[in-house]
């Protein structure tokens, strides 16, 4: 962020130089805008929660995960379908229905003996109004 605030008041104090050296004043300004755009956008992110987004991220990083989230898509699943349709350990199961659930993006409950998961309508939308807020501005 420093490093920003330190090329904008460069560009601002060299803007004769840069005139001189045949770059015109729309150009300039361009640089300028571009950067403070950077600012504004580097600044929101640096304010919001980076533990919990880099919690988010590590939870769709890995393509088991990634398909879990499509399957539950279409409505709440018992872990034994999902140990059917993924074709993988129970243990490597509860792995990463921790993770889904420690970053909030899976509702789990219990019924009987099984384990049934379902999308965290919250989560997701957590995801989207980052991804809205960090992407959608100033475009």
């Amino acid at each position: 962020m420093r490093d920003i605030n330190h090329a904008a008041d460069v560009i601002r104090k060299t803007s004769r130089h840069f005139k001189s050296a045949g770059f015109s004043k729309n150009y300039i300004l361009t640089i300028i805008y571009v950067l403070h755009i950077i600012k504004i956008k580097a600044g929101d992110f640096m304010n919001s929660d980076t533990k919990r987004i880099a919690e988010i991220f590590k939870a769709l990083s890995d393509e088991n995960r990634v398909e879990i989230l499509i399957m539950l898509s279409k409505g709440e699943k018992c872990a034994c379908k999902l140990l059917e349709e993924l074709e993988v350990s129970q243990p490597t199961l509860s792995h990463h229905m921790k993770i889904l659930c420690d970053a909030k993006l899976v509702n789990a409950r219990k019924e009987g003996r099984w384990m049934h998961y379902s999308l965290s309508q919250e989560g997701i939308n957590e995801i989207s109004n980052y991804l809205s807020d960090v992407f959608g501005k100033n475009q």
